[in-house]
Order: structure tokens, then C-alpha cells, then sequence
């Protein structure tokens, strides 16, 4: 790929469309990091690990939200046997010549479990390649987007195979390479057990205060029944740990050097040799834990943090929130039920200094759907930062969908003094296109052949640092396959 004036053109929209991505991935992992006559130490223990359980089975859905309403990117489902197809054009008035467009396939064989995606990105219709990934039997081959790059082919053992047959190309790429399918499924009685045993093993009963207080839920303040303790020094520290290890319990393989808010918390009092105090409170609501929220004193420093998750039917809440001098993040999502078919969505990000703001209506009836949708992001950072010299340091839009069955269109639109840019998406479902879900014929002559051997594919893939974080999660499958598929046509190399 030469670098020509066009081409610098083409990068700076491709660039702008990434950091967009990145942005929105990299909130996912920074940010990711009741019973009345109960005893109230086993009871706070329930609330802790009940509010832990349920954020750790929405670990996998957090970020797909603003992923899919700023930039049009989303994983497939595995709902019957299909082929859908998503055309999405980005075009700005900074650079009307060049529209960049990406065509992304989604194919799903429920017959026997085979899958297919493949993305196509074209300039001004000038085509930049197509990268494609299939998985069929217990093969796995993958076409990278520069026609002068090798095929690469890798048989999955058949655990794997079985395992994996249930969920969409994207998904099970991210699961594949991250060994997903060996992951032992976490038991949560014995992690209650775990977390008595140490986070509260110099604690007895009487340190455990019951009460009552009002939370927000879905919009309205419900009293609910609390268990707080307030410890210090090794306690608070035990505590902490017990908290962080529950919290984190379905990201595991972290970086070295990449660890959570309360690690850092805790290497900060171990360090310094300083004062800790932590008044933990949880909150319960007709018997079910909601809450959690930890007041943290560090050497005359104050912090807070506040898990908070609740579900009922089709409504939702969650917020994760850690209010910290220096290390502040955010992260809230609702869904409301405001009619028959009609719900209020909110999803707010805040964190390394940029704040995103999703507000959507949502009238579903039957299989069709009708979105209108408004936010904001801003930031603090510096003007020459990568993302804000760009795009400026404060951007709103408006997002429509309408669809029925899965065909439709999607609009979104997002203005800042120094870019306008629309994104424009037309969606088509339909039956299984035989085409889309068959693989090349792989040479072994001209290709990479991994054989059986996991780490041999890491490398013909050049995964690097794309798994410093290993967790099941979409949008970070999804940043996964992108970044390979860029990585391989040679655009990041112009970067």
C-alpha cells in the first residue's frame, strides 16, 4: 500500500473511526476493572457476592451499547440459520471526497454450528480489501484483507469445537484465542465461603451493623435493608482484596503491570506504610442485593466506590463507579420500561477524562423497532491529545434506527467545532447464503498451516498486545477482530 496524498486523507477518516472505537473499548476494560433475621456477617457476605455474581454476567454486554450506537459495530447472534449483511458509510464535511465504507457479512449455520464474518472496506469506491474468518467443522482459516498476505489455517481440538459452535464468528474468534472453553465456570457458594473465610476472618457478628436506607432504583428511591462495617489496616485491606478478587472474578490473565483501582489502592497503604479506613455498606431490596458502596479513608485521602446491579423482567440497572482523586471512572446502564413496548435507555461513560452521554427511546413491537436517541461526549484532555485534536473537546449527535425482522437503517450523526461526521448503516437478514459461510480452499504451499498449536496461531496472527486483558466480552471481541483485520491490510502501518 503506497502512501500517496488520497491515501493520507483516507488514514486520517480510517484513524478517526478507530480512535472513535478505541475510545469506546478502552472505557470497557479501564473502567472494568437482605434478610432481616439473618446473621448479619453471612448476610453482608450474600450482598457482596450476589452484586459481584450478576456485574460479572454482564461483563460480556458492557460497552456494546455506545459501540453499536456511535459507530455501528456489533457482534452476530445465533438465532436460526442466516447471512446479514451491514453496509455503513462515514462521511464528513472536513473531507466530502472520500466516504469510507464498510461492508460487514455475518453468517451462522445452526445445522451444524459452522460460522463466517467478513468486512470490506472501500474509499470514494475505491476497494482498500475484504478480510474474512470461518470456522467450518473444527477448522478455522482466516483471509487477510491484503492479498499479498498468507491464508492461515488452525485446527481447534474438539472440546473447542463443541464448546464454541453456539456463538457467532466474532465471538468465537476472541473465545478460541483466548481459551475461553478451558475456563473452569466459577463457583459462587464457594466463593461466599472463600470471602467469610479471609475478607472477613477478623471480623465476629457484632462488628456488622443492620439498617435501613433509600436507594435509587430504576429512577425511584426504594428503601432497602443495609449491613455496613467499618475496619481499618489489615482488615480494610482483606476486605478490599475480597472485594477485588469477585469483582474481577471473570477477567482473568491481567498485564503485570495492569492492575485493578483497589490493587492500586492497596500497593498504595502497603507502600507508604500509611492509615486505612473503609466503611463498606450493602444494600439489599426485597431480598435481593443491589449494592454496594465502599467510603475509603487513605492517609487523610478520601474515595469511594459504588457495584450497584438490578434486574427485573426487561428493566435493568447497573453503575460502577469509583470516585478517586486522580483514578476517577464511571459507568452506568438502564433500561425502563415506560409503556408497552416502550423503553428509556441510558447508558453514561466517564473515564481517563472523557465523559459520553447515550440517551435512547426504544418502541419494539412484535419484530419491529423504532430508536430515537441523543447524546454528548466531552473531555478534558489537552487540544493536542490524539483523540480531541481531531475531534474537538466536545461533540453531540443523534442516533434513528428503524427496522423490522433485522432489515432496516441506522442513522448516527455527530458534530464538534472542528468535524461533522454521518454514519449510515443499511442492515439486511435473511437465509443462510451458502457462499458467505465456505471457506477458500487452503494451499499449504502458499499459506500458514498452525496445525493443532494455539500458540503458533497467536503468532501467525500477531496477536500481541490485543490479550493483555482476557475476558468475554463483545466489545472486546469485537476490537479484536478489527484490529487484525486493519493490522493485516498494512493500515496501521501508515498510522
Amino acid at each position: 500500500m503506497k502512501k500517496n496524498k488520497n491515501g493520507g486523507i483516507t488514514v486520517k477518516l480510517i484513524i478517526f473511526i478507530i480512535l472513535l472505537a478505541a475510545l469506546l473499548t478502552g472505557g470497557v476494560v479501564f473502567i472494568i476493572n437482605s434478610g432481616i433475621f439473618k446473621n448479619p456477617r453471612k448476610a453482608f457476605a450474600e450482598n457482596v457476592v450476589g452484586v459481584s455474581k450478576n456485574i460479572n454476567k454482564e461483563i460480556s454486554n458492557i460497552g456494546s451499547i455506545p459501540m453499536d450506537a456511535l459507530v455501528h459495530f456489533g457482534i452476530d447472534d445465533t438465532d436460526k440459520s442466516h447471512t446479514c449483511t451491514r453496509t455503513t458509510r462515514f462521511s464528513s464535511d472536513t473531507m466530502p471526497a472520500y466516504d469510507l465504507v464498510l461492508e460487514q457479512t455475518y453468517s451462522y449455520n445452526a445445522d451444524n454450528g459452522d460460522a463466517a464474518y467478513d468486512i470490506t472496506a472501500s474509499v470514494s469506491g475505491n476497494p482498500l480489501g475484504t478480510g474474512s474468518m470461518y470456522f467450518s467443522g473444527d477448522q478455522f482459516i482466516f483471509v487477510p484483507m491484503d492479498p499479498g498476505s498468507p491464508m492461515i489455517r488452525y485446527q481447534m481440538d474438539s472440546s473447542a469445537q463443541e464448546s464454541l459452535k453456539n456463538v457467532g464468528a466474532i465471538e468465537r474468534y476472541a473465545k478460541m484465542i483466548m481459551e475461553s472453553d478451558k475456563r473452569e465456570e466459577t463457583d459462587w457458594d464457594q466463593e461466599w465461603n472463600n470471602f467469610i473465610e479471609t475478607a472477613l476472618s477478623g471480623l465476629t457478628e457484632k462488628d456488622f451493623i443492620k439498617s435501613k436506607a433509600g436507594y435509587i432504583i430504576l429512577g425511584e428511591e426504594k428503601e432497602c435493608n443495609t449491613v455496613s462495617v467499618t475496619v481499618s489496616d489489615d482488615n480494610a485491606v482483606n476486605l478490599i482484596s475480597g472485594l477485588s478478587d469477585l469483582i474481577y472474578k471473570e477477567i482473568i490473565d491481567l498485564d503485570e503491570n495492569d492492575t485493578s483501582k483497589f490493587n492500586r489502592l492497596i500497593d498504595s497503604y502497603t507502600q507508604n506504610d500509611g492509615d486505612m479506613e473503609i466503611t463498606m455498606t450493602t444494600y439489599s431490596y426485597k431480598g435481593t442485593p443491589v449494592a454496594i458502596i465502599a467510603d475509603v479513608t487513605l492517609d487523610q485521602e478520601t474515595c469511594k466506590y459504588e457495584i450497584n446491579y438490578y434486574k427485573k423482567g426487561s428493566e435493568k440497572q447497573m453503575i460502577i463507579d469509583c470516585d478517586s482523586t486522580g483514578d476517577d471512572s464511571y459507568y452506568e446502564e438502564s433500561v425502563i420500561c415506560t409503556g408497552s413496548g416502550e423503553y428509556s435507555m441510558t447508558n453514561k461513560c466517564d473515564f481517563d477524562g472523557f465523559f459520553v452521554t447515550i440517551l435512547q427511546e426504544v418502541n419494539q413491537s412484535g419484530s419491529s423497532k423504532d430508536l430515537n436517541g441523543t447524546f454528548e461526549i466531552s473531555s478534558n484532555k489537552p487540544s493536542s491529545d490524539d483523540i480531541t485534536s481531531i475531534t474537538g473537546n466536545f461533540m453531540t449527535g443523534t442516533i434513528k434506527e428503524t427496522s423490522v425482522l433485522g432489515n432496516g437503517t441506522k442513522t448516527t450523526t455527530l458534530k464538534s467545532d472542528k468535524v461533522s461526521v454521518d454514519i449510515t448503516s443499511s442492515m439486511t437478514r435473511g437465509p443462510l447464503e451458502t457462499n458467505k459461510i465456505t471457506p477458500p480452499v487452503f494451499l499449504p504451499e502458499s499459506g500458514i498451516d498452525c496445525g493443532t498449536n494455539l500458540e503458533d496461531l497467536k503468532a501467525a496472527l500477531d496477536t500481541g498486545d490485543t490479550l493483555k486483558v482476557n475476558m468475554d466480552n463483545s466489545v472486546y471481541s469485537l476490537a479484536q477482530v478489527f484490529i487484525l483485520m486493519i493490522k493485516k491490510a498494512g493500515i496501521l502501518d501508515l498510522l
